[in-house]
């Protein structure tokens, strides 16, 4: 499998696949003139676009200010014991638009935070699933790299989303980059990166192993984030 049809290679094969997205709404702010529910619905209709036409679950991560300040006058919050909000759009209740968690400190303390939740979330889930990373500059975020690697390794699809000016890593999986001033407003244009060079470019990574190698992995990645974090809030 070549490069030029590794992006059309895993758009197929992930097409009915369950699509769940981790959005810091911080650095990818909702676009002047939209609402945070509208923004949400964009990012569905983008993902169809591409190919993508599972079903898609939003978490966001930052600010409160920065959804509910957005927020349409008919939406509906609900707060669950686990102070995570979700938000339904115009009372459909059957499932969230958004599902929102108030983080507070920097970027990489929200990074943290996705990445432990991308991890239970491939844990719970079991099946191989699209796993959408919409963040701002992660370019000095090493554990960015590693989880979205052993994600990929285990059976996912990754995917990247990003404001068209931020700097990305060079060894995340994937050739290209969504354009987040165009992912916000239901459409797909991408950047070609290039970045993804594995020593043999023929072999398909989501292939490796099966159930058991697949929880592995993952497990063994939650648990090198938990103590890396932990020691890290201890400095």
């Amino acid at each position: 499998m070549g490069d030029d049809d590794r992006e059309t290679y895993y758009a197929k094969r992930f097409k009915d696949a369950e699509t769940i997205v981790f959005w810091d709404v911080n650095d990818c702010g909702i676009p002047y003139g939209y609402k945070a529910v509208e923004v949400s619905n964009n990012i569905r209709l983008a993902l169809k676009k591409m190919n993508y036409l599972g079903a898609v679950t939003i978490y966001a991560y930052g600010d409160r200010k920065q959804i509910m300040d957005n927020l349409e006058p008919t939406a509906i919050e609900k707060t669950s014991c686990d102070d995570k909000t979700s938000i339904y759009a115009d009372g459909d209740q059957k499932s969230p638009a958004i599902v929102f968690n108030h983080t507070t400190g920097d970027r990489t303390e929200r990074l943290e935070l996705i990445l432990l939740d991308m991890f239970v979330q491939a844990i719970e889930n079991r099946s191989p699933a699209n796993f959408m990373l919409i963040a701002g500059d992660i370019s000095e975020n090493s554990e960015v790299a590693f989880g979205m690697n052993r994600l990929h390794m285990a059976g996912n699809n990754t995917l990247l989303a990003q404001p068209e000016d931020e700097p990305s890593l060079e060894t995340l999986p994937g050739d290209t980059i969504s354009v987040w001033e165009s992912l916000s407003i239901g459409e797909s244009r991408r950047i070609i990166k290039r970045r993804y060079k594995p020593s043999n470019p023929d072999r398909d990574y989501t292939c490796l192993g099966g159930r058991r190698y697949y929880g592995f992995l993952l497990v063994g990645a939650l648990v090198v984030f938990t103590f890396t974090f932990a020691s890290r809030r201890r400095i």
